[in-house]
């Protein structure tokens, strides 16, 4: 897999597979790893993105009586 530095990519060509690395889910990190790598041996252009998993945000709701 060909690796360019971080921010040399500024547009995704839309023929690419876009696969997401979360660098703090070292399991999926690895899944996806492997998937990518399986999409450039079958040709595919592949854009690789390293970010952190989000953390899910539960937000409070409350419901006001009129």
């Amino acid at each position: 897999m060909q690796y360019y530095a971080k921010g040399t990519v500024k547009t995704i060509p839309t023929e690419a597979e876009l696969v997401i690395l979360p660098t703090n889910d070292p399991d999926l990190c690895a899944i996806n790893k492997k998937m990518a790598d399986a999409l450039v041996k079958r040709g595919k252009k592949v854009v690789v993105v390293e970010i952190e998993k989000p953390k899910i945000v539960i937000p409070k709701i409350e419901l006001l009586a009129v």
